[in-house]
């Protein structure tokens, strides 16, 4: 995400007109979601065409907003980076939901809309009367997701938690680190992006069985069952082996070698991964036919692992010989797995990144910027990312008159007792 000096540009209100169908088009989402993972549900379907609107307080930022890095180094909610790339293709409103006033107006937007999105601790959208059983009241085919860490019920329900302490929950930081080392965090990188995909394959799966059927659907979704799904092997070889798994570094049981490698310059490395018997002859005319190669030690795999100290160590004589996209590129000619282990800096100044539009630069009302772009090409719906980050309440009054129908001597009463706020 890099910044560069301000400009005074205005965002459209509205979609611009495309020759593509957007799927999602006629679909309003309202985002009550805090950090990442309704950001991430909510923006893939806005990415996708739905009217996406984030519901905050002023009197009560999200942390998310809090956090850097930030447009132009200005520490303020609105120049968050985090959001200028989960929020884009959303519009912005603001409510104070500890009135009976703001929750009032919010259940005649739901009345409006079609997704709830939130990840509250359980309980707390049923003390404000936003639960999904007094919702459906309202509007029967609304389809609600709450994206909670552990669930809507069960022992621990009511766990606190941030995406580093699901790692540890979910298993992942019990098997990342070194071996015979203390487990090293996962840190949020995966659990609230994954949770935000698996979120929004649900409820577009609702969506469709609404489309069949005209029935709404509540989403319980545990973001700790998701992360669960991704050690699903490990699992098993404790359920049939009654092995526990532990950190093992870099390398693989299946796999050998499976590690990085350091090269010259600056703190450069390349990572290899070598599965079958044709790769590791690719390997070994890489590295120009060594005459370690014919040692009975790497005879085959098994012996290669049971060996696995001394073949890195004679990897890395050779990689330190090359920088690590040199490396990397005569290890892909021989068909070997190999790529340079990148930085923020390498992937921003990548041409095959650029060359799938990636990155894309915008031009926000607080400065240009550069946001990730849409994750999936598809060929005849594709995304579109035509609105930015919306400034903390900056649609109240289109959303509020026109979508709700409030008038706006009720509207200018209802912002100074900060009512709308």
């Amino acid at each position: 995400m890099v910044a560069t000096q301000p400009l005074a540009i205005s965002m459209p209100a509205e979609p611009p007109a495309t020759e593509h169908i957007q799927p999602l088009k006629s679909l309003r989402v309202l985002n009550f979601g805090w950090y990442w993972v309704c950001a991430v549900i909510t923006h893939l379907l806005g990415d996708f065409g739905a009217e996406v609107i984030k519901i905050e307080s002023k009197g009560r930022l999200e942390v998310l907003k809090g956090l850097a890095p930030f447009l132009n180094g200005i520490e303020e909610p609105d120049h968050c980076l985090w959001a200028h790339n989960l929020s884009r293709n959303n519009y912005g409103l603001t409510v104070n939901l500890g009135t009976p006033r703001g929750r009032d107006l919010i259940r005649d937007l739901i009345r409006e809309s079609d997704v709830v999105a939130e990840n509250w601790t359980p309980g707390t959208m049923a003390k404000l009367g936003l639960d999904y059983e007094t919702l459906r009241r309202i509007k029967p085919d609304l389809i609600m997701i709450s994206a909670s860490a552990a669930g809507q019920w069960g022992p621990l329900h009511k766990i606190n938690t941030y995406g580093t302490v699901l790692g540890a929950l979910a298993g992942l930081d019990g098997v990342n680190g070194y071996y015979n080392d203390r487990p090293i965090p996962f840190g949020v990188a995966l659990p609230d992006p994954l949770g935000g995909v698996f979120g929004a394959y649900a409820v577009l799966a609702a969506l469709r069985h609404r489309n069949q059927t005209g029935e709404g659907r509540y989403i319980d979704y545990s973001q700790w069952e998701g992360m669960t799904t991704t050690l699903g092997p490990l699992f098993l070889d404790y359920q049939w082996n009654q092995r526990i798994a532990r950190p093992t570094g870099n390398l693989s049981d299946v796999c050998v070698p499976h590690n990085v490698y350091r090269c010259s310059g600056d703190d450069n490395w390349v990572s290899v991964a070598v599965y079958t018997e044709a790769e590791w002859q690719g390997l070994l005319r890489a590295l120009g036919g060594p005459a370690w190669a014919s040692d009975p030690r790497f005879a085959d795999k098994f012996r290669r692992k049971r060996n696995e100290a001394a073949l890195d160590a004679l990897i890395e004589q050779w990689t330190r010989q090359y920088t690590h996209n040199r490396a990397a590129m005569l290890l892909q000619a021989e068909g070997v797995a190999a790529f340079p282990v990148a930085g923020s800096r390498d992937l921003y100044e990548d041409p095959h990144w650029k060359a799938r539009h990636a990155w894309l630069e915008r031009q926000h009302p607080l400065g240009r910027e550069t946001i990730y772009g849409i994750h999936w090409k598809m060929s005849d719906t594709p995304g579109v990312i035509w609105r930015d980050c919306p400034i903390i309440g900056q649609d109240n009054e289109r959303i509020y008159h026109e979508l709700i129908g409030l008038p706006k001597p009720e509207f200018e009463r209802l912002v100074g007792e900060k009512i709308i706020h």
